[in-house]
């Protein structure tokens, strides 16, 4: 992982914590948990001060909190995590989470920014309740006790248990946010057909759905088989052969209303989209009538 972020730790030393990981730098290294973009799993008991924060960071963080209390970071906001709670921290942003106070016990995850956890994208950390948190946090530590042992013990039983707790507790935020950012998506093409004359762009696409660059093009593969890109230019033609066989202006004020600045363009792509000329869609209409 390439990216360079901003990371900053603040860890009492009477914090007690037992990890596994995904990569190879890691000090237990579990290449099944590579496989399914896990950088790290882990369980903490954290006594006194512990601040941990990270800016930009390229990876989703998964709290879930079992006894004690603290808070997450959130920007410039800090949100209580009582126990029975979930903190979703996404990739990128400020975020992170601290306590001072007696002990505090953790189960925690950092899941890599990719397309099995676009569910987790967003711009802001959510708080979500947890049915199963103890299981989980066992299955964890079975898993980091197994690949402990000689010959990595029963390490593939425990990261299969592990994952299939993990998705369970993920499920209801899972179907309701792809739901979300599916409608959210067509809402996103609709208003491109109403309006494509404006300034439309990847970035700004991707910021109005609250998710990344990289987040959005696996979400338009996904379910238009096409780059956020083409997604534009596919609602700007559409809309483009809407004006021209309604007879709404010439070609030259069809191309200004669908965002084409040079007419030549305009044509080249229209060509390009249909096979066939903006004015011989034109002419194609005037001989109907």
């Amino acid at each position: 992982m390439a990216t360079i972020y901003y990371e900053y730790f603040d860890v009492a030393p009477e914090s007690e914590q037992r990890s596994v990981g995904g990569r190879v730098f890691y000090h237990q290294y579990v290449q099944a948990l590579r496989e399914r973009g896990v950088l790290m799993a882990g369980v903490s008991t954290l006594r006194r001060q512990h601040h941990v924060e990270r800016i930009e960071a390229p990876f989703h963080v998964l709290l879930f909190a079992l006894e004690g209390a603290g808070e997450v970071i959130d920007g410039e906001a800090r949100l209580p995590l009582a126990p029975g709670r979930i903190a979703v921290l996404p990739a990128r942003g400020r975020r992170g989470f601290c306590f001072a106070g007696e002990s505090w016990r953790l189960c925690w995850f950092l899941l890599e920014d990719r397309e099995e956890w676009d569910f987790l994208a967003g711009p802001a950390t959510r708080l979500l309740d947890s049915t199963g948190a103890e299981s989980l946090y066992h299955a964890v530590a079975t898993l980091h006790h197994e690949a402990n042992l000689p010959r990595g013990g029963l390490t593939g039983s425990a990261v299969h248990l592990m994952l299939d707790l993990l998705q369970r507790e993920l499920a209801p935020l899972h179907d309701s946010r792809t739901a979300g950012l599916q409608q959210a998506l067509r809402s996103l093409l609709a208003d491109i057909h109403a309006a494509p004359d404006r300034d439309w762009s990847v970035a700004g696409l991707a910021d109005r759905l609250g998710i990344s660059i990289a987040t959005l093009a696996r979400l338009c593969q996904r379910h238009y088989h096409a780059t956020p890109q083409q997604l534009i230019i596919n609602e700007r033609m559409a809309r483009a052969r809407e004006l021209l066989l309604a007879g709404q202006g010439n070609v030259a004020q069809v191309a200004e209303a669908t965002g084409y600045q040079e007419v030549a363009s305009f044509c080249r792509r229209f060509a390009r989209h249909y096979g066939v000329s903006p004015g011989q869609v034109q002419l194609e209409m005037k001989n109907r009538l």
